[in-house]
């Protein structure tokens, strides 16, 4: 009897762990399925088919997740794809969005606000792969979300959104085009490099080009032209400033455009840092050569460092690093800053050398060029440099029949 009794102790003993187990195996489960468990929402004449589920947990290597959008409507709909609510450390994870009717995959750092901005036609389905890359398996949760244009989207995020970066260590003129994430002790700048097609800005009756995003989340831009009137870089007499830069032919010129052409858009434009580099490489005592000489035409290595004098100005040039980072040179160059059109060259607001007192600029040709030693008093075209708010918000792709232009 006391050996049976043990028996049945022991089998029940089992029996329980069994249970145990099985128990472990169906939370499991259930936890794999809650996730999977299809989602449809309606949103506005959408139906969003979150396939997988709309939100993640991450601790593998990789996840795919698939979702599809249809049009129940009779017209185009415009809408955004956003990953948010991000909890956890997401530090060298991307993301790769694809479309199964397009071989294009949009590839970017996890964590922005929005993977993609899309336009979908009347009565279409289009139907989305969502990759996620974890190599060093962190351990984090998201949500996926399919929202309507309307939702609230910054200038700097929708280029995010629209365009897949490349990050590199290699800053010259002969680097990678494309959408060049830049970053140093400065921050994370996003360049336009190279005969790029698609950074127009269509903004105050002028056409433009994305220089880049600041770390702040401003948008530079360049005028994508030059003004009517060659001027100099000499000291104005009629103006004085505690800024060589602002005392000179040049930035009267600048303002005079500005209160002209821009002055009634001045809410939509930040006062934000521009760099006059005067530092100093060497100084004889008569004769000074300022360190972007160095840097630019015997390193070739562009900075966003200022290690002269910062501005903080509404307008300004483009300093010379900025030319050599959208892939300016000083043999050849292949920029978007480049135009035959040009009838001469143009100024940066970048000096390199000053004998006794007078300062020489570095200049950029038409072919994209750098130039140094150019004489102050010499007479060049103007390129107005401005940097949009990070409230600003665009409609449009970048392209020149389609520019990035701001909602009013």
């Amino acid at each position: 009897m006391k050996k049976k009794y043990i028996i049945l102790l022991s089998c029940l003993a089992v029996l329980i762990l069994l249970l145990c187990f099985v128990e472990a195996d169906y939370q499991t489960y259930l936890r794999e399925t809650s996730e999977a468990t299809a989602i449809v929402e309606v949103k506005e004449g959408l139906s969003i088919n979150y396939i997988d589920g709309k939100s993640f947990e991450v601790n593998s290597p990789s996840k795919s997740i698939t979702f599809s959008v249809t049009n129940l409507t009779e017209d185009n709909v415009d809408y955004y794809i956003h990953i948010n609510n991000v909890v956890g450390d997401i530090t060298g994870v991307i993301y790769e969005l694809s479309e199964a009717e397009s071989e294009d995959v949009i590839s970017n750092e996890f964590g922005t606000s929005s993977v993609l901005s899309e336009s979908i036609s009347a009565g279409a389905t289009e139907r989305y792969t969502l990759m996620v890359r974890n190599p060093s398996n962190r351990d984090f949760t998201f949500d996926l979300n399919v929202e309507l244009e309307s939702a609230s989207l910054n200038f700097s995020d929708t280029i995010l959104a629209q365009n897949s970066v490349v990050e590199t260590d290699s800053v010259g003129y002969s680097s990678t085009e494309g959408f060049i994430k830049v970053s140093d002790d400065a921050g994370d700048y996003y360049y336009f490099r190279g005969n790029v097609l698609n950074n127009y800005v269509s903004f105050a009756n002028q056409m433009w080009r994305i220089v880049r995003i600041n770390p702040d989340g401003t948008v530079k831009l360049v005028l994508d032209g030059v003004t009517e009137n060659m001027v100099s870089m000499a000291l104005d007499a009629e103006r004085t400033s505690s800024s060589v830069f602002e005392s000179s032919q040049a930035y009267t010129a600048l303002l005079n455009w500005y209160n002209s052409e821009l002055q009634g858009y001045d809410n939509f434009i930040a006062s934000t840092t521009y760099c006059y580099d005067d530092s100093i490489y060497t100084n004889n005592g008569v004769d000074i050569e300022y360190l972007s000489s160095y840097r630019l035409f015997t390193d070739r290595i562009p900075t966003n460092i200022c290690n002269g004098t910062s501005l903080s100005l509404k307008v300004a040039l483009l300093t010379a690093d900025e030319t050599m980072y959208a892939g300016g040179g000083i043999d050849s160059s292949a920029s978007y800053l480049n135009s035959d059109a040009f009838q001469g060259d143009w100024w940066t607001m970048t000096p390199n050398k000053k004998n006794g007192d007078v300062t020489s600029y570095i200049s950029v040709r038409k072919d994209g060029i750098l130039q140094r030693d150019i004489n102050e008093s010499t007479t060049l075209f103007l390129r107005p440099v401005i940097s949009l708010n990070r409230q600003v918000m665009v409609t449009g792709d970048g392209t020149v029949s389609n520019p990035y232009t701001i909602v009013e």
